[in-house]
């Protein structure tokens, strides 16, 4: 895992160049995922008032800032680039971005809802550094607030050169284990369709392992 200042200069690189690798730009996609994660904690007992808050932590360019603010909350990004704060502000004037270290938060207020999908935070197999930097948010976490962590694996448990982690099953079962004041309330595995399916079939007949999204629900408690 790079450090919190060779991550930053990485990402502005990244976000200065006209062509996006990192980041989810299809705000059709973003929307779609809001949704579904706003039912399922909604489902499970989750209140959305006018005044919920948000946090996107790694928000990148804010297109699930934007998602989750369409959804009802009031939102707000968090990254560590310069560059994509930037591009986020001017994209999504209704939300609310700030440039910070997403490894050592110091934030102002709580959240009733604290997302981090992709967070480079996330990207290896020591568990417990992982959960280390995670632990962080918890106590910006409202009472009974949800804290959804997200990030992609082909669940092999090994990667090939510059590849980001692919945790298994049970390193995903035993990192929710790992954060400290919340309740595993269930994992997901979001954003199927069709010819997703079919395309994962092609690639597995070619040999290739797809990477999927999951999702860790946690509610405070």
């Amino acid at each position: 895992m790079r450090t919190a200042e060779l991550l930053k200069q990485s990402y502005n690189e990244n976000f200065s160049k006209s062509e996006d690798r990192w980041s989810d730009t299809n705000i059709y996609y973003t929307r779609s995922v809001a949704c579904r994660i706003v039912t399922f904690i909604k489902k499970n007992g989750f209140n959305l008032r006018p005044d919920s808050r948000m946090l996107d932590v790694g928000c990148a360019k804010g297109y699930f800032t934007e998602a989750f603010r369409q959804q009802g909350f009031d939102v707000f990004g968090l990254d560590i680039s310069e560059v994509a704060i930037h591009i986020a502000r001017n994209n999504f004037r209704r939300c609310n971005f700030f440039c910070a270290d997403g490894f050592n938060p110091k934030l102002d207020q709580t959240f009733d809802l604290i997302f981090m999908k992709g967070f480079s935070g996330t990207n290896s197999h020591n568990l417990d550094i992982v959960a280390e930097i995670c632990n962080r948010y918890v106590p910006y976490l409202k009472e009974s607030g949800w804290y959804v962590i997200s990030y992609t694996t082909n669940f092999s448990g090994e990667e090939k050169e510059d590849e980001t982690v692919n945790w298994t099953k049970t390193e995903i079962k035993q990192f929710a284990k790992k954060i400290c004041g919340t309740s595993h309330i269930s994992t997901e595995y979001l954003g199927y369709s069709f010819a997703r399916k079919f395309f994962r079939r092609m690639l597995k007949f070619v040999g290739v392992k797809r990477k999927h999204s999951f999702y860790i629900f946690l509610k405070k408690v």
